[in-house]
């Protein structure tokens, strides 16, 4: 073997150069892009990225359907999908236009049809609710509950609904709340009713027997009276759950005369259930402090005036990593999305893009948010996704005429249902239900590629030193390709290495080929 000749470092800047010429030429014509990749991946490495690759899905999005066609367009609001048995329970109707009765529509995937819940105890017939509207679902103790947020017609009491024996079955029971009744939640063995009645001036009502009979529940306050008069008055929206606890979010509201004569408005929105038959309006100050930067105060022209100071709804919660997570809503329109650890101690989740959060659900150990950007009738709609809280990557997003109202998942794929805020010119497209594959914005791993047998050159009748190792230290470096390119289109014997005769680019292709091993 020739011995390297160090006299050749004389010229270096010649070798560096013709080493670059060697590299592009060899890039330039071999068919090894795996190769190519590799080396350009080693010479030129990227920094670590933890960002998830967002995915738009607009192209591969599936519309189910609308099963909601017989309403007028605002009442195809889808206002919640819930996953019960495999199938896509939907919210729809609207009690401001008395759009019932309502038909109740799942969605089912295994059949790939939208079909009607059997009911029971409705005037209306088997398969749909004495109700304006259905809003909202819940699952306790594996039993489908939903309010009757607007009973059609004059009664006595308000209505709840739950699945008993494969029928939603209607219960005529809560006399506290004879007009709406926007929420039931069940904690601990008790059922809680919240909405808005004349037989009540707050809008609770408890159950101890399982929604057999109700009672409007005991009140008490955490906070003074300002001066002059005060009482409490309102109605309640719906129950959420944080640190151990149960509250409502409402429009409690307390009223009174300052010492000059002006009246004044506190909308404290949010009480505390403390057992046995109390609520506790909670202190004014933690109560805004669960939604920082958002409170807003209005004076009402008058004599004397009006001053009317309000918290946003805390609405369409969830609880994550000892969390609760929520958004807070104005007249039915989100502004924020929030987090607390405790009661009092709110943070706004900012999420990207500025988008407007619409709907949550937690999957395993991740939260998924609904959010949205745009007007008119050109939007952007994203799920982002959490594990922490802090860090929030986007999923996927899609183009739409409207933004999608609700979602939920089964089985990896994601369900959407649109929506609109305009009853003068809703989107056509409201009530039409959506679906995303897990397949389109989570695609599978591609398979490992097979093992193939190395092609062996021929002859090598046995094993020998490293294609490429020219000088003979065991190793394939800028020294062997100095060495090469010195004798290039020449008959060295060292750097022929496939032996044909000659220096040229097959040899070279085989020392870059095995560079570095």
């Amino acid at each position: 073997m020739k011995n390297f000749d160090q006299k050749a470092f004389i010229h270096a800047p010649l070798l560096l150069l013709l080493a670059a010429f060697g590299l592009i030429t060899f890039l330039l014509f071999t068919f090894n892009s795996s190769f190519k990749n590799g080396l350009f991946s080693y010479l030129f490495p990227k920094p670590p990225s933890h960002a998830a690759t967002a995915v738009d899905v607009t192209s591969q999005l599936e519309n189910l359907g609308n099963p909601f066609t017989a309403k007028p367009t605002y009442a195809r609001n889808v206002w919640d999908m819930q996953n019960f048995n495999g199938k896509i329970y939907l919210g729809h109707g609207d009690f401001n236009s008395n759009a019932g009765p309502i038909d109740v529509f799942y969605y089912d995937p295994s059949s790939s049809t939208f079909l009607k819940q059997a009911t029971s105890g409705n005037s209306c017939g088997s398969t749909c609710v004495d109700e304006e509207q259905l809003g909202i679902y819940h699952i306790f103790n594996n039993t489908l509950y939903t309010p009757g947020i607007d009973p059609r017609g004059s009664v006595p009491a308000g209505n709840f609904y739950r699945i008993e024996n494969g029928s939603l079955t209607k219960h005529n029971t809560i006399s506290p709340l004879n007009l709406h009744t926007y929420d039931i939640y069940k904690f601990g063995t008790a059922l809680f009713a919240a909405g808005y009645g004349t037989n009540t001036s707050q809008g609770l009502a408890i159950s101890t027997n399982d929604g057999v009979s109700w009672t409007a529940p005991a009140y008490g306050n955490e906070n003074t009276t300002d001066g002059g008069s005060s009482t409490y008055k309102g109605g309640a929206n719906n129950f959420f759950e944080i640190g151990g606890k149960l509250y409502v979010a409402g429009t409690f509201y307390r009223q009174g005369q300052d010492t000059s004569g002006n009246w004044w408005q506190h909308f404290i929105n949010i009480a505390r259930f403390d057992g046995g038959n109390l609520f506790t309006i909670v202190n004014w100050d933690a109560a805004k402090a669960m939604f920082p930067g958002f409170q807003g105060t209005s004076v009402v022209a008058g004599t004397p005036s009006l001053t009317i100071t309000g918290n946003l709804i805390l609405t369409r919660w969830v609880n994550f990593n000892n969390q609760l997570v929520y958004i807070g809503e104005d007249s039915g329109v989100p502004k924020a999305l929030f987090k607390a650890a405790t009661f009092g101690t709110g943070q706004v989740i900012t999420l990207p893009d500025n988008a407007l959060p619409r709907d949550i659900l937690v999957s395993g150990g991740t939260v998924y948010v609904l959010a949205s950007t745009g007007s008119g009738s050109t939007y952007t709609n994203y799920v982002f996704s959490s594990t922490d809280l802090n860090t929030w990557d986007e999923v996927l997003h899609f183009g739409s005429d409207t933004f999608a109202r609700s979602f939920e998942m089964l089985n990896g794929d994601f369900y959407f249902g649109l929506g609109t805020d305009s009853t003068t010119s809703p989107s056509p497209s409201t009530g039409n239900i959506l679906r995303v594959k897990q397949a389109a914005y989570q695609p599978p791993p591609s398979p490992s590629a097979p093992i193939s047998e190395p092609i062996t050159p021929s002859p090598t009748p046995t094993p020998g030193p490293k294609q490429g190792d020219i000088n003979g230290d065991n190793k394939v470096d800028i020294i062997d390709l100095s060495v090469l390119l010195s004798n290039w289109l020449g008959t060295d014997t060292s750097s022929d290495i496939n032996k044909d005769g000659k220096v040229g680019i097959i040899d070279l292709s085989i020392l870059l080929s095995n560079w570095l091993k």
